[in-house]
């Protein structure tokens, strides 16, 4: 896609309110929604929304959710809060709102809608499937994963009864290879010893009795990026979140910070089943699945955006 973003969109992303499809607000954000559990609505200068994560509210922006319903502020002062009745938003905290967090989650959406990934489509690294062999999705593209024991995942080949992967550190050392039954997304067992943080690998996968795809690379995360997650991961608990349920949003944007664009489309894969996600987030869901070359779901994720934004 070629389209380029007018700079209302990028200005209502960098704000993640987007009502209509304009900035309705110029004052900084008080808070920012961060889960849904129900449905809710949101009532501001623009008029009504359904509350959606990634939502920006400014002082005076009104927050009604149905019976049993939650919504879950992360503040501009860095604390949790949860909206079970009615609620008003009270003005920002300015003394409190620079840096941290909070700041750095508004800082997030804004970057992903600034991204020229929306553009990008056709650049080397996107995922393009070829007939008669398997096509390598991931990982790929010299990205980072966070696990010593990744996830690996290609496309069939049509009558293909069973395939080969081979591994290699590409820095030195004997390949493995590992034949397998018709699957397309294998784990490396934990049979085998576990890949060495910090190192480049290469892998390839064959159908049986065929040839081998190109080579695709990508790189363990090293020590001091765990540490570095770790680090991130510790602040939403210090929120009383848990970063894979009611904090999975602030965990996408540690992982995206971090440069771990598989795990962070993980988790927003699963922050969208369980709810509602604004434009600003499906702009950031775009932006991290062009980064892994996977065209068609970013596509989705900016179409879908652009639909929110209208």
């Amino acid at each position: 896609m070629t389209k380029t973003r007018p700079l209302h969109f990028v200005l209502a992303a960098a704000t993640a309110l987007a009502l209509h499809g304009t900035l309705v607000a110029q004052e900084s954000p008080a808070a920012m929604v961060i889960r849904v559990r129900g449905a809710a609505q949101i009532r501001g200068a623009a008029g009504t929304v359904g509350a959606a994560v990634g939502i920006a509210l400014h002082a005076g922006d009104e927050i009604v959710p149905d019976e049993g319903a939650r919504v879950i502020l992360l503040t501009s002062s860095g604390a949790q809060r949860v909206v079970t009745t009615p609620t008003t938003i009270a003005g920002a905290n300015r003394a409190d709102a620079a840096p941290g967090l909070f700041a750095r989650t508004v800082r997030s959406l804004a970057d992903a809608a600034a991204s020229d990934t929306r553009t990008e489509a056709g650049r080397q690294g996107m995922i393009r499937p070829m007939p008669k062999e398997p096509t390598l999705m991931a990982p790929r593209n010299g990205l980072v994963v966070a696990s010593e024991r990744p996830s690996f995942r290609w496309l069939p080949v049509e009558g293909a009864t069973g395939y080969t992967l081979q591994l290699r550190e590409v820095d030195g050392g004997a390949p493995l290879r590992f034949p397998l039954p018709d699957v397309t997304t294998w784990v490396l067992p934990d049979t085998v010893p576990a890949l060495i943080r910090g190192s480049t690998y290469a892998w390839t996968v064959a159908p049986t009795g065929g040839r081998p795809t190109r080579e695709e690379r990508f790189r363990v995360a090293s020590e001091a990026e765990m540490s570095a997650l770790g680090d991130a991961l510790d602040g939403v608990r210090r929120l009383d979140l848990d970063p894979d349920d009611d904090g999975l949003f602030l965990a996408t944007l540690a992982y995206r910070d971090l440069e771990l664009y598989y795990d962070a489309a993980g988790a927003l894969e699963k922050l969208e089943d369980s709810g509602q996600l604004n434009a600003g987030v499906y702009l950031l869901m775009g932006e991290i699945y062009a980064r892994l070359g996977d065209t068609e779901r970013a596509r989705r994720a900016f179409d879908r955006a652009d639909k929110l934004l209208r």
